[in-house]
């Protein structure tokens, strides 16, 4: 083999038609040749040299725009630029090893579609640490109501659309993106039941301060006695009323208010036949009043569900209008980029072509004075 390998290029338009010879100069750097340590222990390496020629690069009919990005670089400049190490090669060659070592035909098309699944794969990953670490530090929990954390969800999964939207890389069919609105779908449920469980947790034991003292004195016999009944709805009354006015319950505070007092039923139960003050009619007034509370709380409870269940679904709806929304502003820009790629190389071409109809114009004309120059001296 020639000591020399060189590669003479012709009219080079863009980056993106000199990048395929990047991997090339990587060989120097990935091919590393060492004796084995079994045997004399020196470094034969120098003995690979003839099998590894020098790779000359020969770059002639130099006519493209000297740039990068919008300022001007010089020809070394351009190639230098042109060797940057491109995202990707080192995936690229542990595929390529990864194959040659099984014993299995290297493909670049397998390889780019491993390194799409690796670098989308890491995109969606980025995209949902940027969605928890930005929702652990803005969300304040427990939220007063489901709304006001859906608010605060909405603009830090649109960031986490656009992280991903940045670096992901040949998403076919946006199998990545389906997956990160999956995954960004669980972790917006995750903190909703995170919301409700401190709410709850927080309103567990504001119950138990502000009723405790009630419930000892019920203990206690306070309000065994006629009339002990009515005194005691009326510190109930008064200690709920301070339980609803208490900042920072969150959205389960009625819940939680509805499940405490429906424990608390047998104990009531007990207080209302043990008064000897109220009448039989008097104690099934009372009884039917109870069980109207108890339904008016369930019908609550349910029309929060219900309102609970259409955020939810309305929330769906925006969280996909805004993933095709990022999804079709990334196409169109890729659309227009190309698009002035294109107009770059059609006007390179048109000037090729220019400078090529000139140059053959000369060639007749100089045919035809050499003609009548001979012509002459006949005559």
């Amino acid at each position: 083999m020639s000591d020399f390998k060189c590669k003479r290029v012709k009219m080079l338009r863009t980056v993106t038609s000199i990048q395929h010879y990047h991997y090339v100069t990587e060989l120097t750097d990935l091919i590393k040749s060492k004796s084995s340590p079994e045997q004399s222990g020196v470094d034969d390496s120098a003995n690979f040299v003839g099998f590894f020629p020098t790779f000359v690069w020969a770059l002639r009919d130099f006519s493209l725009e000297l740039e990068a990005d919008g300022k001007p670089i010089t020809a070394d400049e351009y190639l230098e630029y042109s060797l940057t190490l491109t995202k990707g090669l080192q995936s690229l060659v542990l595929t390529y090893v990864k194959a040659i070592s099984s014993g299995e035909l290297p493909c670049m098309k397998n390889s780019v579609l491993t390194l799409a699944q690796i670098e989308n794969s890491a995109a969606v990953q980025k995209a949902i640490e940027h969605y928890e670490e930005q929702m652990n530090q803005k969300v304040q929990l427990p939220t007063e109501t489901l709304q006001e954390l859906l608010d605060m969800h909405r603009p830090i999964e649109s960031e986490a659309i656009e992280v991903f939207i940045k670096k992901s890389f040949k998403d076919v069919g946006q199998k990545f993106q389906k997956k990160l609105r999956d995954q960004l779908v669980v972790k917006r449920d995750a903190f909703i039941k995170k919301n409700m469980d401190v709410s709850s947790a927080h309103c567990s034991d504001l119950l138990k301060d502000i009723f405790g003292p009630l419930e000892e004195e019920v203990k206690q016999g306070t309000f065994s006695k006629p009339g002990g009944y009515y005194l005691f709805l009326q510190k109930k009354r008064e200690l709920e009323k301070k339980y609803n006015q208490t900042p920072g319950k969150g959205l389960q505070a009625e819940e939680m208010l509805k499940k405490y007092f429906e424990s608390k039923d047998d104990m009531v139960e007990t207080l209302l036949k043990t008064d000897q003050s109220l009448t039989e009619a008097t104690k099934e007034i009372e009884v039917e009043r109870i069980k109207a509370e108890a339904l008016e709380a369930t019908n609550r409870a349910l029309a929060e569900k219900q309102n609970k269940y259409e955020l939810l679904m309305a929330e769906k709806d925006k969280s996909y209008q805004e993933h095709m929304k990022q999804l079709t502003e990334k196409m169109q820009q890729e659309r227009v980029q190309l698009m002035a790629e294109n107009e770059k190389i059609i006007s390179l071409k048109l000037k090729v072509l220019d400078h090529i109809i000139s140059a053959s114009s000369c060639v007749p004309i100089q045919h035809e004075c050499i003609r009548l120059g001979v012509g002459g001296a006949r005559l």
